[in-house]
C-alpha cells in the first residue's frame, strides 16, 4: 500500500479583528469596546464609560444612559426635561435639573411645588413666607392691634405704628402730655408741679404751682406773650401795675392823655401858644434858621428848647432825612430864630449840605 506524503496546515497568524464576529482582544462585547473597536450600544458589556456609545457603564457593566437621561436615535443620552409639564403650582417657576427640578414660588406660596399658601396670621394684604418653612417673613399690611415685620406683636397702645409699635392716637393723654399719641411732653413755662396742656395743641390750661412773678392759672403772665386761652386780656412782659396792663394780665383804665397842641401849659400866663407849634424851615446858618411863619413873642422866646428835624426829601434827595438836633433858642427876629450853639447836623439836599431847604415841591421839608 503506497501512502503518500503528509503535509501540516498552515496556521492563522493574522490576530482578532474588529468585524471577525467574535468577542476577542481587548473588546468587552462582541466587535466593540476595548482599546481599538467602535463603542457598544446600549444593553452591551462594558468595563469603562468609554466602551459605551452612550458615555455610561453602569455598575452592572451595561452600556446605557444614567437615571434622568433617556438615548437618542444616534445611541447617545439627553437630560429629561423634568419641567414638562411645569410641576410647580400658583404661578411658581420652575427649573430643570438632572433627574430633579426646583421651584421659585410666587408671593403668599411655599412647599416642594409651591402648593401651600403662607399663613395669613394677623398680616393684611401681600404675605410672604420662607419657601422651605412657611414661617412668615413679612406683610404689607397688618391687622389692627398688631405691627411689626410679619405682625406678631401686639401694640401696647392700640392703634399703633405698624414699623415702630409706637401709639399713633390716643383717647386721652395723661397730665403732662399731649399730641395724637401722647408723644410730646407740656412746656411747663413758669409752672412747677403737675401740669396740663391742651391735647392737640400743647397749649398750657392748668398748673399745680407758678415760680414767683408769674400768676395766672398757667403762670404765664409777665411772659410778654397774650395767651387769651389762659384768660389773660393783656401781656406787657412785666408785673407792675399802672402800665395799662395789670400784674395779674388784666387790662387797666387807660390813663389820661394830654394833648400838647391844644393850648398853652406853661405857668407863665403871658404865653398864650401851645406848647407844640412847628415852623417850616427855609434857610439855615451855622447859628440861625429861616421859618415860616414868623414867631410872634408869646410862641417863641430865648430860653425854649427846639427840635430841629429834616421830615421829608424829595426824590434821590433823602440822605439827610430823618437828622435832628435839641437847640435852645437865643433869640428872635422876625422870621429868624438864633440858637445859643451850632448846629452838628446837615438837612440840605445832599450829604453834609445845608442847600435845598424850604418849602417847595422839590424841597427839604425841615421842621422847627
Amino acid at each position: 500500500m503506497f501512502l503518500g506524503a503528509c503535509h501540516d496546515t498552515p496556521a492563522d497568524t493574522s490576530g482578532p479583528t474588529c468585524t471577525d464576529g467574535v468577542q476577542n482582544g481587548t473588546e468587552t462585547a462582541v466587535d466593540c469596546g476595548g482599546d481599538g473597536c467602535s463603542s457598544c450600544a446600549s444593553g452591551e458589556t462594558c468595563q469603562v464609560d468609554g466602551d459605551c456609545l452612550s458615555g455610561h457603564c453602569d455598575a452592572q457593566g451595561l452600556c446605557g444612559c444614567p437615571e434622568g437621561y433617556v438615548e437618542t436615535v444616534d445611541g447617545g443620552c439627553e437630560n429629561v426635561d423634568d419641567c414638562a409639564p411645569n410641576p410647580c403650582q400658583n404661578g411658581g417657576t420652575c427649573t430643570d435639573g438632572v433627574n430633579a427640578y426646583t421651584c421659585a414660588c410666587a408671593e403668599g406660596y411655599w412647599g416642594t411645588t409651591c402648593e401651600r399658601a403662607c399663613a395669613q396670621g394677623s398680616c393684611t394684604g401681600t404675605v410672604t413666607c420662607d419657601t422651605t418653612t412657611g414661617e412668615v417673613t413679612s406683610c404689607s399690611g397688618c391687622e389692627a392691634g398688631t405691627w411689626g415685620t410679619t405682625c406678631d406683636p401686639a401694640c401696647t397702645l392700640d392703634p399703633c405704628d405698624q414699623a415702630t409699635g409706637t401709639a399713633t392716637s390716643c383717647a386721652g393723654c395723661e397730665a403732662g402730655s399731649w399730641g395724637p399719641a401722647c408723644g410730646q411732653t407740656c412746656d411747663p413755662g413758669h409752672c412747677w408741679g403737675t401740669v396740663s396742656c391742651d391735647q392737640d395743641s400743647g397749649a398750657l390750661f392748668a398748673c399745680a404751682a407758678c415760680t414767683d412773678g408769674y400768676p395766672g392759672p398757667t403762670c404765664g403772665c409777665g411772659d410778654g406773650v397774650l395767651d387769651t386761652a389762659a384768660g389773660e386780656a393783656c401781656d406787657d412782659g412785666n408785673h407792675a401795675d399802672g402800665d395799662g396792663c395789670s400784674a395779674t394780665c388784666a387790662e387797666e383804665p387807660a390813663a389820661a392823655v394830654t394833648d400838647l397842641g391844644a393850648g398853652p401849659l406853661l405857668a407863665d400866663s403871658s404865653r398864650t401858644c401851645a406848647d407844640i407849634v412847628s415852623y417850616s424851615v427855609t434857610g439855615l446858618a451855622g447859628t440861625s434858621a429861616t421859618v415860616t411863619p414868623s414867631p410872634t413873642p408869646d410862641c417863641l422866646a430865648a430860653g425854649d428848647e427846639v427840635l430841629l428835624l429834616d421830615a421829608q426829601g424829595s426824590a434821590g434827595a433823602v440822605d439827610n432825612v430823618g437828622n435832628y438836633e435839641l437847640l435852645t433858642v437865643a433869640g428872635v427876629s422876625g422870621d429868624t430864630v438864633s440858637f445859643s450853639q451850632t448846629r452838628t447836623r446837615s438837612y440840605g439836599a445832599a450829604a453834609g449840605s445845608d442847600a435845598g431847604v424850604g418849602t417847595g415841591a422839590s424841597d427839604q421839608k425841615v421842621i422847627l
